[in-house]
């Protein structure tokens, strides 16, 4: 694999109780697909933002965060190339639907052959995907940034807002991640 990534994951409330644990275990359902090596870190405490500025305006300790390591093999991959998951709200933020993504990359080669998710690997996806909004003590949640543009001619600006998610979709085709220094 290449380096480093993040993923940032959102909650509707403050402290999130159940959150860390719901994480970790979404990316411990999702390792079988990465192959083997990379670590996945959770972390026991959450950052609390202001929905509608974006400041950090605290942290929370829920627990129950750890972490996880990949277990998808040392066959075929591409580096930056694999699936997402797609969340799904019923929020509307500047008349747009609003959609989160998670990318699950990079995957292994079986799991993408031809281009489309393998249909045992869309369907791990998308039931890691269901018992994380299913679980249990938090609300998983998009988070659509402020917007502010000075000056805003065209009346753009808005606060930022917070949608609950919903439901979650596994596209079929694959996806890739491409760096902003290439």
């Amino acid at each position: 694999m290449v380096g480093p990534g993040v993923t940032t994951l959102y909650a509707m409330d403050g402290t999130a109780t159940g959150w860390p644990a719901a994480t970790l275990a979404l990316f411990t359902a999702l390792r079988t697909y990465i192959p083997t090596g990379a670590t996945i870190d959770v972390p026991s405490t959450v950052d609390i933002i202001d929905v509608f500025t974006g400041d950090l305006i605290g942290t929370a300790t829920p627990g129950g965060g750890g972490s996880t390591t990949s277990i998808g093999g040392s066959g075929d991959y591409k580096p930056g190339t694999g699936l997402r998951i797609r969340w799904g709200t019923n929020g509307v933020v500047g008349g747009r639907r609003v959609t989160g993504t998670t990318f699950v990359c990079p995957v292994m080669g079986t799991d993408i052959p031809n281009g489309q998710a393998a249909p045992a690997t869309k369907s791990g996806i998308l039931a890691a995907a269901n018992a994380y909004i299913a679980a249990a003590g938090f609300a998983p949640a998009v988070y659509s940034p402020k917007v502010a543009n000075d000056p805003d001619p065209k009346g753009r600006n808005r606060p930022g807002a917070v949608s609950e998610i919903l439901n979650a979709n596994v596209p079929s085709a694959m996806t890739w991640l491409r760096s902003r220094r290439t």
